[in-house]
């Protein structure tokens, strides 16, 4: 089991997934890592969720007067 925590890129977190399934799922399941999305659609998932999350953090900070009241 591994639990990433902070800043890690979760892609990394996918990739060590995906390299264990290789390594032990598939021998009694072929082909169970191949169900895996392609690296292409991991990364626009990444980069959609990454920036919706981000825009919404900035849009709910203070403005910079209320942060000199």
């Amino acid at each position: 089991m591994r639990i990433a925590v902070g800043l890690e890129d979760p892609r990394v977190f996918i990739a060590h997934i995906k390299q264990a399934a290789e390594m032990t799922l598939d021998d009694g399941h072929p082909g169970f890592s191949e169900c895996f999305p392609e690296a292409e659609v991991i990364d626009e998932i990444y980069r959609s969720t990454y920036l919706d999350v981000h825009q919404k953090f900035v849009g709910d900070l203070p403005n910079f007067n209320a942060l000199m009241a």
